[in-house]
């Protein structure tokens, strides 16, 4: 009551101060934070904010902030989509997920400036035309070689040599006679260092010289790995290749695809980018063990494709996770390049 104009004054109380004892957005950044990010179980961080912050925070109110923060994040995938989407060369690649006692997967789809993740219960096509973007994106995709990323029609593939190259080195390790398996490492090492060299000088891709020079020694190796490996038959008429003639084979098959990244400069060498982009959800299942459900697994997924993307911008985890608290709609990323 005011003793000057006798009227009674009233403050707005917080809308986000439903209880006797509530934790503000710092609080469940924290947590959010922690259980993605940094891949601490919900039993520690309980236990860190018991005895370090001396806060009787609940695993119930743990769990339910990274559950609330992740359905907040719908409008910020979508924008992530739409950006890679619109990205000539994209990376991709799966990685086995424990969730409820099975194993399911997380697919992932990214460029150096954004990361998308979902989980599926299955690996394949069906799993991969869940996250629904596969099969509307048309540019140049880049992966391992599986199969199933060859039933979408895109642009182009361009396949990854750091799968390659273990695979020669596996070759020359079990028969150390395979002299055109070593000719083949050294051959893909020597596109490379010319592609670099071509790029330094502002080249966009290969002049013809070089594309019909390496191309020779290519098609050159490949022969020489099928004839040094020869298809055997069994009694029953069945082709018997080891691993090199098959090596050779699929070598031989995807030629374009494989040497794509250096008729076009915009492909990379390997798929490095989406190996680094799943290796975090890895770290996870190694710290927590698994994801005690399907729904907690693909709230990660979430968040992670959120927080990688905004990383990558510069953009502090902590920040990024109090901006969508404080507004779904907003793109952290965007914000800090505004």
């Amino acid at each position: 009551m005011c003793p000057k104009s006798n009227t009674c004054l009233r403050g707005n109380f917080p809308e986000n101060i439903t209880a006797t004892k509530c934790y503000g957005p710092k609080i469940q950044a924290l947590a959010i934070g922690m259980n993605t990010y940094c891949a601490v179980s919900v039993n520690k961080i309980h236990e860190f904010f018991m005895s370090v912050l001396k806060l009787p925070v609940s695993t119930g109110f743990i769990h339910n902030a990274v559950k609330k923060y992740a359905g907040k994040l719908d409008y910020a995938i979508s924008s992530i989509k739409t950006a890679i989407y619109s990205a000539p060369v994209v990376h991709v690649d799966e990685t086995g997920v424990r969730a409820s006692g099975e194993t399911t997967w997380l697919h992932n789809v990214s460029t150096e400036m954004y990361t998308y993740q979902h989980v599926s219960e299955k690996r394949g096509q069906d799993g991969m035309r869940e996250g629904d973007f596969l099969q509307h994106y048309k540019g140049i995709v880049i992966h391992d070689g599986w199969r199933p990323y060859w039933k979408f029609q895109f642009e182009a593939h361009g396949l990854c040599y750091a799968h390659i190259l273990r695979e020669l080195q596996g070759v020359i390790d079990n028969n150390p006679k395979q002299e055109w398996a070593e000719l083949m490492i050294w051959l893909l090492c020597k596109m490379k260092s010319t592609k670099e060299k071509l790029m330094d000088t502002g080249k966009t891709s290969a002049s013809a010289y070089y594309c019909r020079l390496y191309k020779g020694y290519w098609q050159g190796l490949i022969y020489q790995g099928q004839q040094n490996n020869p298809i055997e038959y069994s009694d029953k008429r069945k082709r018997k290749r080891n691993i090199a003639r098959r090596l050779a084979d699929r070598l031989n098959e995807y030629s374009e695809d494989f040497c794509r990244f250096f008729w076009d400069f915009r492909v990379p060498f390997d798929n490095n980018q989406a190996e680094r982009d799943v290796r975090h959800v890895k770290v996870k299942i190694k710290v927590s063990g698994c994801f005690r459900s399907l729904e907690g697994a693909k709230e990660f997924a979430k968040i992670n494709s959120v927080l990688s993307t905004a990383r990558k911008h510069g953009i502090a985890v902590i920040d990024t996770i109090m901006a969508t608290l404080a507004q779904a709609s907003c793109i952290p990323w965007a914000l800090a390049s505004e």
